[in-house]
Parts: C-alpha cells; sequence; structure tokens
C-alpha cells in the first residue's frame, strides 16, 4: 500500500517543574535546543509540522512553525494539544488524512517513526497507531486519523477525559515496537541527570558497564575561623537514590564529619547522602555543594542505567 502523507503535532506544553519550571524543549543541549533536535528528527518524516504551546508564541519565532495554544481551556494535557492539532490539519491541510502526535522532550525519535506507525496501521486495519518500547507503550506518540476531531472534542468537553490511553482504547490500535533500556529512542528529558546522560548518548561516551565507584577530592569551607578541610568523596553505585534525591532539591549539599584530632580539626565521611551521613553516627555538618562536584556527581548517575521510564501525566530542574 502507498504511504499517504502525514502532518506532526509537537506537543510543548509542559511546564518542566524538574528543570527548574524553564522552558524544557528550549535548554539547549550541544549547540541546539531540545525542540531543535525533535523537529531536526521529525522534518524528513512529515509534510507539515504545528507547535501546540500555550503562552506566549513569540519565543518560538526561530523555528519558522505554526504554534497554536490547547483549543480547549482548563489544562487538558497533551490530549487537548493533539486535538487542536487535530482542527488544525482539518483547516488548514485538508489534503492530509493522518496526524502524527510527539514529546518535545524526546531527542532521540526514530527516523522511521512515521513509516513504521502507517505499517502497523495498514498491516492490522487499526484506526490508531501506537509506539512501543520494551514493555511499554507511548500514547503520546501516535497516528491519529483526522476524522478524530470532533470525537476528541466531545470526550474533552462533554466527559471530562484526560488521559489519552483511555481515549484510544475506544479505538482499533496498532502498535509499531522498538527496543526499550539504554537504547530506548522515546528516552525523555526531564532531569539535568537526563541532559547529561543524553550528551554522553551524542558523543558516544555511556559505558556498556556503568562504573561501581568513583572518587573524588574536595575541600570543605569550615567557617571563618576554620582552616580549609580537605578529603575524599567516593560515590557507590548502592547510594545512587540518595545523590539524586540531594540533587533534586535543587540546592544540593554535602554532608561532613567533622573530627577533632591533636593536629586540629580534621574531615572524616563526606557523603552526597543524608541517610549515609545519618547511619554514621559522626558530628556531622552540612555544606552547600560546589558546582564541580555537582557536575561530577552528575556525570556518575549519568552513566548508570536510567530509572524505570516515568508515566507522562499533564506533560511535564537545569
Amino acid at each position: 500500500m502507498l504511504k499517504e502523507p502525514v502532518a506532526a503535532v509537537l506537543l510543548a506544553g509542559g511546564q518542566g517543574r524538574r528543570l527548574g519550571g524553564i522552558d524544557k524543549m528550549l535548554i539547549d543541549i550541544d549547540g541546539a535546543s531540545l525542540l531543535g533536535h525533535v523537529i531536526k528528527r521529525l522534518a524528513p518524516q512529515v509534510s507539515a509540522m504545528l507547535l501546540n504551546a500555550n503562552g506566549d508564541p513569540g519565543r518560538f519565532s526561530d523555528f519558522g512553525l505554526p504554534v497554536r495554544p490547547d483549543g480547549i481551556a482548563g489544562g487538558a494535557g497533551p490530549l487537548a494539544g493533539i486535538q487542536t492539532g487535530l482542527e488544525w490539519l482539518a483547516q488548514a491541510h485538508p489534503e492530509i488524512r493522518w496526524l502524527l502526535s510527539v514529546a518535545t522532550d524526546c531527542p532521540r525519535l526514530p527516523e522511521d517513526l512515521v513509516a513504521r506507525l502507517q505499517d502497523a496501521v495498514n498491516r492490522e486495519g487499526a484506526e490508531i497507531g501506537r509506539a512501543r518500547s520494551g514493555d511499554m507503550s507511548h500514547p503520546v506518540f501516535a497516528l491519529w486519523p483526522v476524522t478524530l476531531a470532533g470525537p476528541l472534542r466531545q470526550a474533552l468537553t462533554q466527559e471530562g477525559l484526560r488521559k489519552i490511553g483511555a481515549v484510544q482504547q475506544r479505538y482499533r490500535i496498532a502498535e509499531a515496537c522498538w527496543p526499550g533500556g539504554i537504547d530506548d529512542p522515546f528516552y525523555n528529558i526531564n532531569t539535568a541527570e537526563d541532559v547529561v546522560r543524553f550528551r554522553l548518548m551524542m558523543q558516544g561516551a555511556l559505558p556498556a558497564t556503568p562504573p561501581a565507584a568513583c572518587r573524588l577530592p574536595v575541600v570543605i569551607s569550615a567557617g571563618r575561623t576554620h582552616p580549609a578541610l580537605s578529603s575524599w568523596l567516593t560515590l557507590t553505585q548502592d547510594r545512587l537514590a540518595g545523590y539524586r534525591q540531594n540533587l533534586a532539591t535543587l540546592a544540593p549539599r554535602l554532608f561532613v564529619c567533622r573530627i577533632e584530632t591533636s593536629q586540629g580539626m580534621q574531615a572524616g565521611l563526606v557523603t552526597a547522602d543524608e541517610e549515609e551521613a545519618a547511619a554514621s553516627g559522626g558530628n556531622i555538618v552540612t555544606v552547600p555543594m560546589p558546582p564541580d562536584i555537582e557536575q561530577r556527581i552528575l556525570s556518575f548517575l549519568a552513566r548508570h542505567p536510567p530509572a524505570p521510564p516515568r508515566k507522562r501525566g499533564g506533560r511535564d530542574r537545569v
């Protein structure tokens, strides 16, 4: 069967709360914005693109794309963005029958995303094509017929539906599958750690076997009346959750056990994990984490397999 032309709606309605509340899709990664990476991947696959974003559309003027806010008020989430895209498609490109919906925080989108979704729909006689990686479906990454513009508006306004998957279950769905894990092309950027991991991926520097530990020299300021204390910070695999929790506060700290010796005050245990510090039973003080140490910890975290994928809610710290 001949492939039909497809348009795309790029869903950029997230608030970037885990990246400090900034426009997540505009953060720079190796000379290009997150949105720019997504557009580069999609442009060869589709005939037209719409950016669905609320707020001032002028901040996207450099991309040369039409921008539309949600056509349905009330913060209805990505489903409202998809419905907006379907109505835009019917008006602006009536010759195109299919709309691809994508999130703008996945810079490694498959270069054959459209082709494989079309193949799945044609092969199974389905009404909607949906992406899947490993054992996880991705309702946001889907191929929709333009004829669903009306039913989606009704589901949003009259039934109060907000979940994309709940709407999709009303129709015949065909899934196209990709690998999961470290090779997951739907890997999404939500945190500063994700940004570092993506940079490593682009550089081919993500190790097949994560480092078990890393030892960093640190200099701790002990206050105006005491000299600086030199010590070592050892990062280990079994403390990853504690490091992530610390960095997620946006005001990360180091926990230092101060020891009084005949030579004066010295630093004993230094850790970035509050639980490890509490278990030491020592005289613990906290100090702001130096920026260079924060970056080294992010690099250590990024070299380990990411946590299980987060479920996408209303769409979505650097």
